[in-house]
């Protein structure tokens, strides 16, 4: 036998087996087990997953899912889910549903957020004040922190959607113009990209510029008035599907 023949034999054995040999399933939209899960609150308050292309609705758990006191969500630092209701109370996940944590008694609530260790809620004043759980008391945030309707970090720096609807970093201790061109009500971040939920109640990405907010596929049938990016570890250990 040639050695041209014995190298030809070589290489078609290593193409077998490496046909034949199973292959490491990435996570991804493709197959709709996302490494960062986006789920939004609908108009309807029912939470959705995105799935690259659609909006689907979450079913379970049911108590979770689908609340008409919903309006946004966050993951708080201790490991429960917390949510701002359409009545103005903070709500927390507890046992599949929510329930009502010690309450602010001055504030009431439009938003809620975490930066780093704290929960972050947003109040009726288009203020930030820190949310403490164990004595249901607000602290306000120092510095000129309103009026904004919803705030996230990303890539280490804050930012929030104006009263006007417009984007800010903040910088110094206050607001500053970031995109003065936005139409948002509310911020959230996604793989890593700046995501935004616009006035009429569609989902955009942040094309790095201002004014540069792409509506993704899957918007057609759908409304939202807020959203939020979690882990998939996360995802599972709520239960949702």
């Amino acid at each position: 036998m040639t050695p041209h023949k014995i190298i030809l034999i070589f290489l078609l054995i290593i193409i077998f087996f490496h046909i034949m040999s199973p292959k490491e399933v990435i996570e991804g939209l493709t197959n709709k087990i996302q490494n960062d899960v986006l789920l939004g609150v609908g108009a309807d308050y029912q939470l959705y997953t995105y799935m690259g292309g659609t909006w689907d609705p979450i079913k379970i758990p049911k108590g979770l899912a689908k609340d008409p006191i919903l309006l946004a969500i966050t993951l708080g630092p201790d490991g429960n889910l917390y949510s701002a209701g359409n009545d103005f109370h903070l709500y927390k996940s507890s046992k599949g549903g929510w329930m009502k944590p010690k309450q602010p008694s001055a504030t009431e609530i439009i938003g809620v957020a975490t930066e780093g260790n704290q929960l972050v809620l947003v109040g009726q004043d288009y203020k930030l004040h820190l949310y403490n759980p164990s004595s249901g008391t607000l602290t306000p945030m120092p510095g000129e922190t309103g009026p904004v309707r919803s705030v996230v970090s990303f890539q280490g720096d804050s930012f929030a959607v104006g009263k006007d609807n417009k984007v800010y970093k903040w910088l110094n201790n206050k607001w500053a113009s970031y995109d003065p061109k936005a139409t948002l009500i509310y911020l959230g971040v996604y793989n890593d990209q700046l995501m935004g939920v616009g006035t009429d109640k569609k989902v955009y990405t942040y094309g790095g510029k201002p004014g540069s907010w792409k509506e993704i596929p899957g918007n057609k049938n759908t409304q939202f008035l807020s959203i939020y990016g979690m882990k998939h570890s996360t995802y599972l250990k709520f239960g949702f599907h």
